[in-house]
């Protein structure tokens, strides 16, 4: 009989949920030891739960202790490290038969029981299964003389380097699943003058990942920052003024890397009990609560997921560290300025009206109160000077640079996404009026330099700017709330927006004159959605979207089946939403065509995701093939039969190693599905549920397939 694995059973319970598998099973593959055992270090469940699922699992009984009390004489007839080496503690022996009860984490491991029956003198076994920790505190209890933790401690090293790189390196695991560790691991250097710390610290930075350099002196550390690249430099309290005064008299060169400042060790490990990334997506979940709010008084929502964007771009090519990228987004939602109404960019800028900031005081005394590691205070009152004219950007005016130019790179990006008008160009117009725009605020709002490199960034994503570039769409349906928000987001990325709530004038009027998209609320029209697609010749170069308050993949089945190009359901992210409307827009100006066939559809893994795909189709017993394509370029060939996941072709993976191949693609792909009537051989025999869920743990795991 096939074991059910651990996390199956947890989940089953309920006991847990993905999320919390996922987090246990990245700690495991960095640091070893059980599933249940990280699950429980991670408080995800309590060790009576953990004991009942691996009852459930091995179909034994759990170790009960208020039954079973350990009688310290038979606990102690296995020496320690017998029991260590087995995982098994005897609890009590029956003094009449000779049986034994034996607690034990691998209730399948029998060639331990054998053995042990003969060092016990065992007539018997009854086996109980209990957690790994119960093992470890019985054994602290009656071989070492003290009771021990529910589940042993180690050091965690604070977030201290948690950023873009180690993202990249997730990626990167998730992606190349066999990556040699070896070449993820980054590279830190402490400066002290406290030697033993390289005995002290580097095992505990090894476990974590990192590999750990500690010098003192000038000609050591230079020798480090000079032989290999240093991602990250944590500096002693007492050995900062030194460290400064090398780099300024060129004994070191300056570090490429951050550079983080710590009073004690213990304090760095020991003070820091959040992730401080967890800490920051908080803060600016916060921040966009109480941004929205103060933003209805002004009469507009500002696009702040784009502004944010923009900053840490233009931040990451002038060099800001960690804390002064994380810092522009904190102000950025701090400021509300009121929407300007002028002409196209690059008519005489010079002459644009300034920037008006709203309630600059309630934004000053909100940022005073995050007491933000960062002069927020600073950067904010530059860039009212900034917009004011009341400063020469030519001069640091006493401010850090870092922070003077953090305020140049909020007044540029904001003076781009407040306003600008632009109307009947293309594309390749629209960008070139606002760079020209951009551009004749050098030496006012910001230095050249500042402005060059924002230019920069717009021509390295300059598929995002004007996306709209005067296209028409058609937003069908009552303008309620969400519909006025897709219509502010259009109308931002340069798209001219018509609103009806009538589909026969509509339909008249595109057959008129066509517009590039439509987008349908299905919620209010309901099966009028279909028909009303139906209507339209299905070579027709109009795109088609709806939008929902329905999250159902039935639902959308059905509509992609229709010939809507993608479903959106909340939560929404507007800007996102309008960038895939604009990315298919513009796929369909270099393709030329819509997908035609009746009951054929696309969409992109961010729409729809692969394994919701299977599940619908399945329910809905579809026989089609599935052309899936990744970003990097790779297909897979998938049939599915009736239902049932048929076969599978992905490069030289066939069967269900295709499967996985495409499932660890996450959202990085697209999808073409189109009904058949004969498959090719079978090369698939699992079911559709366990196909995916050994799917999900191979990328849960970060495994090559």
């Amino acid at each position: 009989m096939k074991r059910e694995r651990l996390d199956d059973v947890l989940l089953r319970l309920g006991y847990v949920d993905d999320a919390q598998i996922r987090q246990a099973l990245l700690r495991q593959k960095a640091r070893g030891g059980r599933l249940g055992t990280n699950l429980l270090f991670l408080k995800h469940v309590t060790e009576e739960q953990l004991a009942h699922a691996l009852s459930e699992q091995y179909h034994v009984p759990a170790y009960d202790e208020t039954q079973h009390p350990p009688d310290p004489e038979v606990v102690r007839s296995l020496p320690a490290e017998l029991a260590e080496q087995f995982m098994a503690v005897p609890i009590a022996r029956d003094r009449g038969s000779g049986s034994l009860i034996l607690a034990t984490v691998d209730p399948d491991d029998t060639r331990a029981f054998f053995e042990l029956e003969q060092r016990l003198g065992a007539s018997q076994i009854n086996v109980r299964v209990a957690p790994e920790s119960v093992i470890h505190r019985l054994l602290h209890a009656h071989h070492r003389g003290h009771a021990g933790s529910k589940v042993e401690q180690i050091v965690e090293l604070p977030d201290l380097f948690e950023g873009q790189a180690a993202a990249e390196d997730d990626e990167l695991l998730l992606r190349d699943g066999a990556a040699d560790a070896e070449h993820l691991r980054r590279n830190v250097l402490m400066v002290s003058g406290a030697p033993f710390l390289r005995n002290f610290l580097g095992p505990i930075f090894e476990r974590e990942g990192y590999v750990l350099q500690v010098h003192g002196q000038p000609e050591e550390i230079a020798g480090a920052l000079r032989g290999g690249h240093i991602d990250q430099v944590l500096v002693a309290q007492d050995a900062l003024e030194g460290f400064s005064r090398w780099i300024r008299n060129g004994a070191i060169p300056a570090p490429r890397g951050e550079v983080s400042v710590f009073s004690t060790v213990s304090g760095a490990l020991l003070h820091n009990p959040v992730p401080y990334s967890r800490v920051m997506g908080s803060l600016l979940e916060s921040l966009k609560l109480i941004a929205r709010y103060r933003c209805a008084g002004a009469g507009w929502m500002p696009p702040y997921e784009l502004i944010c964007k923009d900053l840490r771009k233009l931040g990451l090519d002038l060099g800001f560290r960690r804390l002064a990228l994380d810092g522009l987004q904190v102000a950025a939602h701090l400021l509300v300025l009121e929407k300007r109404d002028e002409a196209p960019a690059g008519r005489g800028g010079k002459g644009v009206r300034p920037l008006v900031l709203v309630d600059f005081d309630q934004t000053l005394e909100l940022g005073r109160s995050l007491r933000f590691p960062w002069d927020l205070e600073g950067v904010l009152t530059s860039f009212l000077h900034l917009i004011s004219e009341l400063i020469d950007v030519e001069k640091d005016e006493g401010q850090s640079r870092e922070h003077f130019l953090a305020a140049q790179a909020l007044a540029i990006v904001w003076y781009r996404h407040s306003g600008f008008a632009f109307g009947g160009q293309s594309a390749e117009e629209l960008l070139a009026a606002l760079k020209s725009g951009l551009r004749a605020q050098a030496g006012r709002l910001a230095s050249s330099a500042v402005v060059e490199a924002y230019v920069r960034v717009l021509d390295d994503s300059k598929h995002e700017v004007g996306a709209g570039a005067g296209k028409q769409i058609f937003i069908l349906g009552p303008l309620d709330e969400q519909a006025r928000q897709f219509r502010v987001h259009l109308e931002r990325a340069g798209f001219k927006t018509v609103h009806s709530t009538d589909l026969s004038e509509a339909l008249r009027l595109a057959r008129r004159q066509p517009p590039a998209a439509m987008l349908l609320d299905h919620d209010h029209f309901g099966g009028r959605a279909l028909a009303f697609r139906k209507a339209f010749a299905a070579s027709a170069p109009v795109l088609f979207f709806a939008h929902s308050s329905q999250a159902k993949p039935s639902l959308i089945i059905d509509l992609l089946e229709a010939g809507f190009l993608d479903v959106f359901v909340p939560p929404h992210n507007y800007d996102v939403l309008v960038t895939r409307i604009a990315k298919s827009l513009d796929s369909l100006a270099r393709q030329g065509a819509v997908p035609s066939e009746a009951g054929s559809f696309s969409a992109s893994f961010q729409a729809f995701a692969f394994i919701e795909l299977i599940q619908a189709l399945g329910q809905s017993l579809k026989t089609v093939r599935i052309v899936v394509t990744s970003d990097r370029g790779e297909t897979a060939d998938v049939y599915l039969k009736d239902g049932q996941l048929h076969s599978a072709v992905c490069g030289s993976l066939a069967g269900e190693r295709a499967i996985y191949e495409v499932v660890r693609w996450g959202d990085a792909g697209w999808f073409q599905a189109e009904p058949v009537r004969e498959c090719p051989p079978p090369n698939i025999a699992a079911t559709n549920e366990s196909v995916l869920l050994e799917g999900c743990r191979l990328l849960d795991e970060r495994l090559p397939a």
